[in-house]
């Protein structure tokens, strides 16, 4: 009993939830982490990738291993960059980075997600579901004022 008191001590401590060596703040937001291109990169214990501009074939394997791609999408289909992502999981955020790109590529364990995207006031949503094998794929679309204007 003993130590499911202290596991509760930190978690109240820390207003945060550890998952499978991961911590999830639930009750603070995470600053925005701006991701470099085509670099992976740990975040909050995530790896992470911000990619899809200018990409090379031999790149292709490399990104394909990551469980979960979210990709950026506008009205039309198109890429979008310079979009801000944020995954939650039970209502508690796991993760929030800004990307210039269209991909954002995370490696989390197998689950249900919730993906919240915003690029330029707009916002998006979606369930994000990462496989035991394979890779989960979840496109984030936002319609922008200017495209709505173009149209």
């Amino acid at each position: 009993m003993k130590s499911i008191k202290n596991i509760l001590s930190f978690r109240q401590m820390f207003g945060g939830l550890v998952l499978g060596g991961i911590v999830i703040c639930g009750a603070f937001a995470q600053t925005p982490i701006t991701l470099p291109d085509d670099t992976p990169t740990m975040v909050g214990g995530i790896d992470a990738a911000c990619t899809g501009i200018a990409m090379e074939p031999e790149d292709m394997p490399r990104w394909n291993a990551y469980p979960l791609k979210i990709i950026a999408v506008g009205s039309g289909g198109q890429f979008m960059a310079d979009e801000q992502v944020t995954v939650s999981q039970g209502g508690h955020e796991i993760i929030n980075v800004v990307c210039g790109g269209p991909w954002v590529l995370l490696r989390l364990p197998p689950g249900e997600y919730q993906v919240n995207g915003s690029l330029e006031g707009t916002t998006a949503q979606a369930k994000a579901y990462v496989p035991k094998r394979g890779q989960g794929v979840v496109a984030l679309q936002v319609h922008l004022a200017l495209e709505a204007d173009a149209a």
